[in-house]
């Protein structure tokens, strides 16, 4: 058996969590005390291995979602870091860096009637004749602060949530860029464009081949196809979990007109205003994410 080159990890708490690397023909990504995934590269092979004494509910998250996402790079396709609902037979995918409030965001619109949740960690992306979501997760994973945002306390620690409605494959109607702004600022949403837009999702791209210029460009041209197609926008708002509604009304409306006009920020209330009322998803983080070559 080959030795394994180590190519990148992520750390948390000064702690290494996940790594990816190759063996030859053969890439490898290991959860480091849960599981580990080796593919081959030519054959597309794989196994997914747990760790002795893993928690399994644990081990399952990561093969349902990160595992598979790796694997679907392998097969050319294209799967960002975020979570992701479906509502009126559109979806809109909420993508960024961890901490960024994604999956409580998602979680918070899902329960809302009329929506359904598709992701909480990776975004499965088909480029057909357009650009469609496919569905890769069930439950959010989340914190008691944000288990309480959106009424469903379950307990101590980062516990999954169960969604009220799941969603269907449905084409991709906008992608939110959340972030936080300090102090009491009201919530808005402004339409990126040019480099802002490439900045915000190359590095949310779920990558099992990472020292392959060819896969890059192929990575790009991918992304090319879905910005052509699906507008992208920034939701700065304050970190006060007690205003995650403000941020659900922003983002569902964009399910209402996905193309607003005009470079500046938006309030989202003067949009959630001038519409009628509607009646109707960690490791491959790109945190603190090094490369060794």
């Amino acid at each position: 058996m080959n030795e394994i080159t180590w190519l990148g990890q992520y750390e948390e708490d000064g702690e290494v969590a996940f790594r990816l690397g190759r063996a030859g023909d053969e890439l490898v990504a290991e959860w480091l005390g849960i599981a580990t995934l080796r593919a081959s590269v030519t054959t597309r092979a794989h196994r997914f291995e747990p760790a002795p004494d893993a928690d399994p509910v644990t081990v399952e998250k990561v093969r349902a979602s990160v595992a598979r996402a790796l694997l679907r790079h392998l097969e050319h396709k294209l799967t960002l870091h975020g979570s992701a609902f479906t509502e009126h037979g559109r979806a809109i995918a909420v993508v960024g860096q961890s901490g960024a409030g994604k999956s409580t965001l998602s979680a918070a619109i899902a329960r809302a009637p009329g929506v359904g949740f598709a992701a909480d960690d990776t975004i499965a992306l088909e480029l057909d004749d357009a650009v469609r979501l496919v569905p890769t997760e069930t439950v959010s994973w989340l914190l008691p602060d944000a288990q309480r945002a959106v009424g469903a306390m379950v307990g101590e620690g980062k516990h999954p949530i169960a969604a009220p409605a799941l969603a269907e494959p449905a084409p991709l109607a906008a992608i939110v860029v959340p972030t936080f702004h300090e102090g009491a600022g009201a919530v808005t949403l402004e339409r990126l464009r040019g480099a802002a837009v490439l900045s915000a999702l190359v590095p949310c791209v779920v990558r099992f081949v990472i020292d392959d210029p060819r896969v890059h460009m192929r990575e790009l041209d991918q992304l090319e196809r879905v910005v052509r197609s699906v507008p992208v926008y920034g939701l700065s708002r304050p970190r006060d979990l007690a205003r995650i509604g403000e941020s659900v009304r922003a983002a569902r409306a964009l399910l209402v007109d996905p193309v607003m006009p005009g470079p500046g920020p938006l309030r989202p209330s003067s949009i959630a205003a001038s519409r009628p009322p509607q009646t109707c998803t960690r490791a491959c983080s790109t945190a603190r994410w090094s490369s060794s070559t």
